[in-house]
C-alpha cells in the first residue's frame, strides 16, 4: 500500500471520529476528501512534506492542528475560517513572515507555537490573542517584540529562546500571569529590573545572553524562582574574580544555575 492509499483509508476510517493523525508519511499533497470531515475536532500532519494544504479550510470545527515540520511558506486565507481553534503548531516550517490576519482570526487560541520559521519580526496584531496561554517563538531571528504584547493577560508560558532580542517593551511587564520565560541565546546585557516584581514566576532562563550585572538586589528579587539559568554570561566571570565570596555563595542556591558545567 502507498502513501495515497494509506491517506485515504485514514480518512475513511475517520468520518465518524474527531481524530486524525497523518504523521510521518511523507506527503506532499492532502486528497480533496479531507475537506469532508467537517466534524474533526484533532488534526496532525507533522513530519511531512507539505507545501500548501488549502482542505483545512472546511475543517471548521478544528481545536487543535498541527502542520510542524513541513515545507510551508505561507498559510493560506481559508485557515482563518477555523475560529474554534485552540491549539496550533506551524513550527519548523519556511513561513519567514506571518500575515496579521492570522492573528485577527483565531480569538480562542490559547497555544501557539511558531518555533523555527526564520520570522523577522511578529506583527503588532499578536496582541488579538486575548485568550493565549502558551506562546512558543524558539530559534527564529526577532531582533523585538512589539509593544502590544503585553495585552497577552493571560499568558503563562513564553519561549523566546535562540533570537536576536537585545530587549523587552516597557508594556512587557503587565505579563503578570508569566510563570515560564525562556530568554536565553539572545543579547541581552541586563535583566529587566520588572522580573523583580513577577511574583509568578517560577522559572527564568536566561543563559547565553550578554548580562554584565548581577547583585544582591536580584538575589532578592527573584528569590521566588524555582529555576534561574544565568549560565555563559558575562557576569559570572566577573564575580569570580572580583567578588570570590557573592560568587561562591551564588553557587550554594538551588535557585540559580551560574556555572556552565551544572545541569539543569
Amino acid at each position: 500500500m502507498d502513501d495515497s492509499d494509506e491517506v485515504l483509508k485514514r480518512i475513511e476510517q475517520s468520518k465518524t471520529i474527531e481524530t486524525l493523525n497523518l504523521t510521518n508519511l511523507e506527503l506532499k499533497a492532502l486528497p480533496s476528501q479531507l475537506s469532508t470531515l467537517t466534524h474533526l475536532k484533532y488534526l496532525y500532519l507533522d513530519n511531512n512534506k507539505l507545501i500548501f494544504v488549502p482542505e483545512i479550510g472546511s475543517l471548521i470545527q478544528l481545536e487543535e492542528l498541527s502542520i510542524e515540520n513541513n515545507e510551508l511558506s505561507l498559510i493560506p486565507e481559508v485557515y482563518y475560517n477555523l475560529k474554534n481553534l485552540k491549539s496550533l503548531n506551524l513550527s519548523k516550517n519556511l513561513l519567514r513572515l506571518v500575515s496579521p490576519s492570522l492573528f485577527n482570526s483565531y480569538q480562542s487560541l490559547s497555544i501557539l507555537w511558531l518555533n523555527s520559521c526564520g520570522l523577522m519580526f511578529l506583527p503588532r496584531e499578536i496582541g488579538f490573542l486575548k485568550s493565549l496561554e502558551k506562546l512558543g517563538l524558539k530559534d527564529n531571528a526577532l531582533q523585538e517584540i512589539p509593544e502590544e504584547i503585553g495585552e497577552l493577560s493571560n499568558l503563562k508560558w513564553l519561549n523566546l529562546e535562540k533570537n536576536e532580542i537585545e530587549q523587552l517593551p516597557p508594556n512587557f511587564i503587565k505579563l503578570k500571569n508569566l510563570n515560564h520565560l525562556n530568554l536565553a541565546f539572545n543579547k541581552f546585557e541586563e535583566i529587566p529590573q520588572f522580573f523583580l516584581n513577577f511574583k509568578n514566576l517560577n522559572i527564568l532562563l536566561f543563559r547565553a545572553n550578554k548580562i554584565k550585572q548581577f547583585t544582591d538586589e536580584h538575589v532578592l528579587g527573584l528569590a521566588n524562582l524555582n529555576k534561574c539559568d544565568l549560565r555563559d554570561n558575562l557576569f559570572v566571570k566577573n564575580l569570580k574574580l572580583n567578588k570570590p565570596d557573592f560568587y561562591n555563595q551564588l553557587l550554594t542556591l538551588d535557585t540559580f544555575l551560574i556555572e556552565s558545567g551544572e545541569i539543569g
